[in-house]
């Protein structure tokens, strides 16, 4: 009897931990958790080996993961040179706009972008269009997420520790294009986000990346991630017909799809008035990346650029954010 109520009490214990309850009412199973119980860490090690990775940042890794919560939407691994892209900007935007920028809220593409298609999930809809799929505008116009830490271990998609681990990304040429179009909008010599690029290794020396973590702090829970995102493939298809809130609240789907897009608009996800918080990690040392962004603060402060041209982007901006 006693090792029945035992067994009963090590039942609801392990379940705590993969669930929880929020003023809602709505049930929350942790994305990463719930995928180790079913996958094993033991297979997710094994097959990571055979990409040449290892769980060296499980540390890292588990911290995030202890964050999961009502909210929570996914995660994505890049290299460092994003998180200098995504740095460029939001100084950009502060120091030559002269727009502030809320601390937990980081810019996955530019506001000013080339290939601005893809504004919603119905004008996503439309490049489905006489059998006819382009890819290439998808990718352009959404950025992927991971489900849990540790999805696409053993198949194709975005794989987070990979590319954290690896300190590798796949878009730097669009990247570099992106902030190159958006300097000569403004009128600032171009050939200085060569200066920035080398003069950041200087100080993110890092071997591992960087890791975002998304959250979804909608009134409603998952509103807006329901709004702006939707399961993929990695070519950036529509893989299932589910909210997102689906695969996070109550969850009675079988497994995660490869991926989670979030349509690149300037008045959603680009903007940091939208309910989208995200949490950056990396390896390292708080004081190099202080010294880092006081650097770059300084190279772009002291940059020329065209106050007509600078007035138009600041204005246009203003005005997507606030409608």
């Amino acid at each position: 009897m006693k090792i029945k109520i035992r067994i009963i009490i090590l039942f609801i214990c392990l379940l705590s931990i993969f669930r929880s309850t929020d003023m809602h009412g709505l049930e929350f199973i942790s994305p990463t958790k719930q995928y180790v119980a079913e996958v094993t860490l033991d297979q997710i090690k094994y097959n990571l080996k055979g990409k040449g990775v290892g769980l060296d940042y499980r540390e890292l890794f588990d911290k995030a993961i202890a964050e999961e919560n009502i909210g929570f939407m996914g995660y994505h691994g890049d290299s460092l040179d994003f998180l200098v892209y995504q740095d460029i900007i939001r100084i950009f935007i502060e120091e030559v706009l002269e727009i502030p920028v809320r601390k937990d809220f980081h810019f996955v593409s530019t506001p000013f972008r080339i290939n601005d298609s893809i504004h919603s999930l119905e004008d996503l809809s439309k490049v489905f269009v006489n059998g006819v799929y382009y890819s290439s505008i998808i990718l352009d116009n959404t950025f992927p997420l991971n489900f849990s830490m540790y999805s696409n271990h053993n198949r194709l998609g975005l794989n987070t520790v990979l590319n954290f681990s690896k300190n590798i990304g796949d878009r730097a040429n669009l990247q570099r294009k992106e902030l190159r179009y958006l300097f000569e909008k403004s009128g600032i010599d171009s050939n200085l986000l060569d200066v920035i690029y080398d003069i950041s290794h200087q100080y993110l020396d890092s071997k591992a990346g960087v890791l975002l973590q998304f959250f979804d702090n909608s009134t409603t829970p998952y509103g807006f991630g329901n709004a702006v995102g939707y399961a993929s493939y990695p070519n950036g298809f529509i893989a299932e017909n589910n909210l997102i809130s689906e695969y996070f609240l109550d969850n009675h789907l079988v497994e995660f799809p490869q991926e989670l897009r979030l349509v690149l608009d300037v008045s959603g996800i680009l903007n940091p008035k939208s309910p989208i918080t995200i949490k950056r990690y990396t390896k390292i040392q708080p004081g190099k990346l202080k010294a880092w962004e006081q650097k770059l603060r300084e190279l772009i402060r002291s940059s020329s650029f065209d106050p007509l041209k600078r007035d138009v982007l600041r204005q246009d901006l203003l005005h997507k954010w606030n409608n």
